[in-house]
């Protein structure tokens, strides 16, 4: 089964559409010349393009950073008949805030994900998800955190404090 992580290839195609794009302006009014208008047209539009095509790098570069440092996935835990796997991802963005747990729903060979799981960092791991039956998962938390936990059309997921 292939765990494709989609929020990752949207951010990764959305960069690279816009260095595109800003190269393609670019290579568009490459050789364009006129009058003082349009010179001014030209000159705006170079930068509008510069603009863009740098935004598209940093935020690549960004994409790049937030995978390499802050994401920890557990093992997939496979339903009986191992058509679906349940996954944690536990993520801890350090000193700049933000941590939580999420248990991400796998179907599809993979192809289709949704997250059954919310809660509050280190609320959950690997050994907290039970697979009751092909579509029953059963969730169990540390403490009383806060937490959102949702059923899919496919699979009944319930959550209880460990």
């Amino acid at each position: 089964m292939l765990f494709i992580e989609w929020w990752i290839l949207r951010r990764i195609w959305l960069g690279l559409f816009m260095v595109a794009l800003g190269a393609f302006g670019l290579w568009a009014v490459r050789n364009k010349v006129g009058g003082p208008r349009q010179r001014v047209l030209l000159s705006f539009a170079r930068t509008i393009c510069v603009l863009i095509g740098m935004l598209g790098a940093s935020s690549l570069l960004l994409v790049w950073w937030v995978i390499s440092t802050s994401h920890v996935y557990s093992a997939p835990i496979y339903s009986p008949n191992r058509r679906m796997a349940a996954r944690v991802d536990d993520y801890n963005a350090g000193g700049f805030g933000g941590a939580y747990d999420n248990v991400e729903l796998f179907t599809g060979y993979g192809f289709r994900s949704e997250i059954v799981f919310s809660g509050g960092w280190n609320s959950i791991d690997s050994s907290s998800l039970r697979w009751k039956s092909d579509t029953e998962l059963d969730i169990l938390t540390r403490g009383s955190a806060a937490y959102d936990c949702a059923s899919t059309v496919n699979v009944k997921v319930r959550c209880s404090p460990k």
